[in-house]
């Protein structure tokens, strides 16, 4: 029997035990005129609602994905612990700096929900090391006109724990920030998104906004440029 159908069943004799415990204590209780009696079954009540919500739920949480739903009906909890157990295990690609950072990210996000127990820290933490360390290119003229992975998509700071061992990149990669500027002071996309010129050409100022944002913080975390207070 599947997990789903025990958990239903379960929840079916629980819900029936509960109605007929309830029922049989409001009638006693309205017939001897005890109203703790009543309240009691009525209490007893609350338990049939709560089981035909688990009934609801185990129906829900396993239903097959869907286009809306990619990733099925879970708890986002299984959803993190499960992606995080294939990643340590090497079954995810750790050759895109788009996954690994989702994956920084959601390392990130499980410390400030205090939920690490979800998974083993320290071998995450070592996979998503290798990782990075696989993934920054080396290469300062690349930075500037290709699509690659920068010193600065995982070391924002020397707070970052990619930066030990790294010390070097950041550092070459702020002077050439600010040696890169255009004339109006900004940073240009080294990339497009190919067939899509004219989505693109909307898209390219907001990317170049947050460019600049991003850029001007990573040169302040690391002292190459004066802030006034």
């Amino acid at each position: 029997m599947s997990r789903e159908k025990i958990l239903i069943t379960t929840s079916w004799i629980s819900t029936i035990g509960n109605a007929i415990l309830s029922v049989s204590k409001i009638i006693i209780g309205l017939f001897a005129g005890s109203l703790a009696v009543v309240g009691d079954g009525i209490d007893s009540a609350t338990d049939v609602v709560i089981s035909i919500v688990m009934i609801f739920t185990a129906r829900l949480i396993n239903r097959p994905p869907s286009k809306k739903y990619v990733f099925g009906y879970e708890k986002a909890e299984g959803i993190a612990k499960r992606a995080v157990a294939d990643f340590i295990a090497g079954r995810t690609k750790t050759d895109d700096m788009h996954e690994v950072n989702v994956f920084w990210e959601l390392l990130a996000s499980c410390k400030a929900a205090g939920r690490i127990d979800l998974f083993d820290e320290s071998a995450f933490g070592q996979t998503l090391q290798r990782a990075v360390r696989a993934l920054i290119g080396t290469d300062p003229q690349a930075w500037a006109t290709g699509y690659v992975c920068t010193p600065s998509r995982f070391i924002r700071s020397p707070k970052s724990p990619f930066y030990p061992g790294s010390e070097s990149l950041p550092e070459q990669e702020c002077d050439q920030m600010i040696q890169g500027r255009n004339a109006d002071g900004v940073w240009e996309i080294t990339w497009s998104w190919g067939a899509y010129e004219r989505e693109f050409a909307i898209a390219e100022n907001w990317w170049k906004a947050n460019l600049v944002i991003e850029n001007l913080l990573f040169l302040r975390a690391f002292d190459c440029i004066e802030t006034k207070r």
